[in-house]
């Protein structure tokens, strides 16, 4: 309304009574007015496509938003921080992570800000982030609002919130069943758990649905949907919530993405091997893991991450474009001020065509420093001495050797760098130890199993059934545990595909249940114990130091056709943590038998740190399975 019109009706006004009702909608009118007017260049076209923010503690009760959003490239916005209590919205200034392109051409731009705020006390508080619209094409929220919440929770020394390296687009194949786990992980490594948004922390109307089936995801965070029902090319919009459980104080995190349908009919989509989960790293540990991408149709791919941790670096860099098999290193080793934080990391492998192949992992790196002596640290700088004689904690919280004779009055300091570590698996507590005999303590190594099974594309499988046994022996009495794993006859192995454990490879066993729930899980570190003849690598493990779990491992290939792969593993006594795995917090006990070998076969699994993956299946061929008080055992051969 014009400002020469409201002063005509002004001059016309009718009576006292009537005036002041027309005046109130007068008011009203132009109100609505003006905000629509100072609203214009914020985010309210449908152009949003993903945000998720978290939280990190920096000292007292002064935290850092660190807030990830995608646009449409041609429109892009900031979704600003409502800190909770009725405070201005802030944001920082968005760094461009990159500009990208979904499977209709259009081309969406990633950015990244941090911002900090200090509150009054420690909470909680339900911070967010809210606007209008997504995007129009949307089947299930098209031009909706969205709304992102960040609930910050400082009591009992929590250092953060979950964080996650879920893409902005998570491409499922079109006409069943597709299940991707969704990286999480923890700063304070806190449990964690999953679920689906409701409406009014998310804003979409309604979960994605398509032929009566509806999109789900359990609470260790595996995102499944039968696409039967849905269409080559349709988006949904979804949002998970990130649950920790921080000292029985329970904050979230939500992430919200696109689900994008894609065929694979005449054009397959490319696949991306590699770890997955959360990795634990501690400060001044390097650690590195190389990704590889592949593509069913021989098409050139180009390679891209959603933002690294700070002096990260993937080689080569993002945007690269070459042949498949295209393998892209991943390197980083955490300073100081990394320091009980937690960083989610997603690389992509594209197809000309749009589609994509994701690996996403998290990196958890505890708070070395602190007094406490956190898994996966050996020792702490601040707690009791954990060292074995002749040794001292260093900066990194690892046992070492001093490198220097130390002068009276000096500090004795370690610089020897440590094995890269994922979860350190618990001493035995149940036999007591001499207190006049010092007890070595053991060298912590990577396990390195995934919460869910690699897919079956990604893996070599076996070619004959019933060759190739799995057998567990899981006793009350732990020390006589036993696990025996055969892999004979199996798919064509290029040597090469093994890597080199003698230096840098790590290998682990990774065992699901037939709900593709991780029942075990022991690893095999790179070094010490393995030992190569150019044909055969074998590893044997100290008898006084089985702390991994894996007693002896055999791997056997040959280049010349036909190719022929064999592994042998073994697994003993107490070791083997067939009857204590809760006590490590990782995996379920695997005490639990009957296994369940559906609806999924029982899936062993051996992967190492290069993205190989050996894989059987025991479902056909189960000779026992079950016992009583006293042990219990699973026999099987391959399907």
């Amino acid at each position: 309304m014009h400002h020469e019109h409201i002063m005509e009706v002004a001059a016309h006004r009718p009576s006292s009574a009537r005036w002041g009702k027309f005046r109130t909608h007068l008011i009203t009118l132009c109100t609505v007015a003006l905000a629509t007017w100072a609203m214009t260049g914020r985010a309210e076209a449908s152009h949003f496509r993903f945000a998720h923010t978290t939280w990190t503690r920096v000292s007292g009760n002064t935290v850092e938003f660190t807030s990830t959003q995608a646009w449409r490239a041609d429109a892009l916005e900031t979704l600003d921080i409502d800190f909770g209590y009725g405070s201005p919205l802030a944001a920082g200034s968005p760094t461009i992570i990159g500009t990208f392109t979904d499977l209709a051409g259009e081309n969406y731009t990633v950015e990244r800000y941090k911002v900090q705020h200090t509150y009054a006390n420690e909470g909680p508080f339900l911070a967010s982030l809210a606007s209008c619209c997504r995007i129009f094409s949307l089947i299930n929220a098209s031009s909706a609002s969205e709304r992102i919440e960040v609930l910050v929770d400082l009591r009992g020394g929590n250092q953060g919130s979950a964080v996650s390296s879920t893409p902005v687009i998570v491409q499922m194949s079109q006409g069943g069943m597709n299940n991707r786990l969704l990286p999480v992980a923890d700063p304070d490594l806190d449990p964690i758990t999953c679920r689906m948004a409701t409406f009014a922390e998310s804003e979409i109307p309604s979960v994605a649905t398509a032929g009566g089936q509806t999109l789900s995801v359990t609470p260790n965070c595996m995102l499944s949907w039968d696409t039967s029902g849905t269409t080559v090319g349709q988006k949904y919009a979804a949002q998970v919530v990130v649950e920790e459980n921080h000292a029985g104080n329970i904050s979230h995190v939500g992430i919200d993405f696109i689900i994008e349908i894609v065929g694979g009919t005449l054009n397959q989509p490319p696949a991306c091997a590699g770890i997955s989960g959360q990795q634990i790293v501690n400060v001044g540990q390097a650690f590195m893991t190389t990704f590889t991408g592949t593509d069913p149709d021989g098409d050139n791919l180009t390679v891209s991450h959603l933002g690294l941790p700070p002096g990260a670096t993937l080689t080569p860099p993002s945007g690269t474009n070459q042949a498949q098999p295209f393998p892209a290193a991943f390197a980083w080793t955490p300073q100081a001020s990394d320091a009980g934080t937690a960083y989610a990391v997603t690389i992509a492998f594209t197809d000309p065509q749009g589609l994509q192949g994701t690996c996403g992992f998290s990196i958890t790196v505890p708070k070395c420093g602190d007094g406490v002596v956190d898994p996966p640290e050996q020792c702490d700088p601040g707690a009791a001495p954990s060292c074995p004689t002749g040794q001292v904690c260093s900066t990194t919280c690892v046992c070492a050797v001093p490198t220097d004779t130390p002068t009276p009055g000096d500090t004795p300091t370690a610089t020897a760098t440590a094995t890269i570590t994922d979860t350190v698996a618990p001493t035995n507590t149940n036999t007591p130890v001499p207190t006049d005999t010092p007890t070595p303590t053991p060298t912590p190594i990577l396990l390195g199993c995934p919460m869910a099974p690699a897919s079956v594309t990604s893996c070599k499988q076996l070619i004959k059934p019933a060759h190739s046994k799995l057998r567990i022996w899981d006793y009350a009495d732990d020390k006589r545990d036993r696990i025996d794993w055969q892999w004979r006859f199996g798919e064509g192995t290029d040597p090469a595909e093994f890597g080199d454990p003698t230096t840098t490879t790590r290998y682990a066993l990774c065992i699901y249940d037939g709900n593709d729930q991780l029942i075990f899980g022991a690893g095999v570190p790179a070094g010490s114990g393995w030992h190569s003849n150019g044909k055969i690598i074998k590893y044997t493990d100290n008898p006084g130091q089985t702390y991994c779990g894996i007693r002896h491992l055999r791997l056997s290939s040959r280049s010349a056709a036909p190719m022929k792969a064999s592994i042998r593993l073994i697994g003993l006594g107490q070791s083997a943590n067939l009857g204590n795995q809760t006590a490590s917090g990782n995996f379920p006990d695997l005490g639990s038998f009957p296994l369940a070998t559906e609806p999924n076969p029982l899936r062993a699994q051996l992967v190492n740190s290069e993205g190989g993956c050996w894989e059987a299946r025991y479902a056909a061929h189960i000779a026992r399975n079950g016992g009583n008080a006293r042990s219990q055992r699973f026999k099987a051969g391959n399907d």
